[in-house]
């Protein structure tokens, strides 16, 4: 059975999976790593992008399946890209594929240097609540209380020093321009319903599937969970099918 990893997101937790394992209908071998910065002890972080991609490769025995969210999904998407002999296919979720100008990568890497800026001179909790008051994550007040306070554990059980350095090292300002549609991997891109900042992205390369998740804004493993868990299943049953097809015509 093709094993199917998941790469969870800035500030997350393999745990922020769990919902969206538990609405999954079919059976898959699960993994979920803790990524670059995160977790206590934290990982290592490496220098740059693509030094994650190859620490992230060297640990995939077989083929797999991929899916991850935000930053979780643009190393799913660089792994497919680097590395596509060891990616089946890959969903990415709210992720983004790379600044196309220099002028939009210098006003990323500023904004990202000023949130490292916060990381340091305020310490974890208040870089926390800014972060929750984020537009990009407004559709997250109609998720009931407990899931948002678990959330929020999750966000504050982290080293806020090595946050830093993920922004630093793997922020989406300084990631290279990534082309999945070259690298012969199925992809699927998918944003929440209000996410219009990564649906138009994701709009943008049309040669690359991209499905949206009603009622959902960024995070749909928090807002919207079984739906989430429903488009994979169906995802990878499709993928699935396609191979066995092809292996055997």
């Amino acid at each position: 059975m093709t094993a199917l990893v998941l790469l969870h997101g800035f500030l997350g937790a393999p745990a922020s999976w769990a919902s969206v394992v538990e609405s999954l209908a079919h059976r898959y071998v699960v993994r979920a790593p803790w990524l670059f910065g995160h977790g206590r002890p934290p990982r290592a972080v490496p220098e740059g992008f693509w030094q994650a991609i190859d620490e992230l490769a060297a640990e995939l025995t077989e083929p797999v399946y991929l899916a991850g969210y935000s930053l979780g999904g643009r190393l799913a998407l660089g792994l497919a890209c680097r590395h596509p002999r060891r990616v089946r296919g890959v969903i990415a979720v709210g992720a983004h594929l790379g600044l196309d100008s220099i002028a939009e990568r210098n006003e990323r890497t500023t904004w990202e240097a000023e949130q490292v800026a916060k990381l340091e001179g305020s310490g974890l909790p208040s870089f926390v609540d800014a972060w929750e008051k984020l537009p990009l994550f407004a559709s997250q007040a109609a998720v009931p209380a407990p899931r948002l306070a678990a959330q929020r554990a999750v966000r504050l059980s982290h080293d806020p020093a090595e946050l830093a350095r993920v922004l630093v090292a793997l922020g989406t300002g300084r990631m290279p321009r990534l082309e999945p549609e070259h690298a012969g991997v199925p992809v699927l891109l998918v944003t929440g319903e209000h996410d219009q900042k990564l649906a138009a992205v994701a709009r943008a390369r049309p040669r690359l599937r991209h499905a949206s998740i009603p009622g959902a804004g960024h995070n749909p493993l928090l807002e919207a969970p079984r739906a989430l868990g429903r488009l994979i299943d169906e995802q990878l049953r499709d993928w699935s099918a396609t191979r066995t097809q092809e292996n055997h015509p």
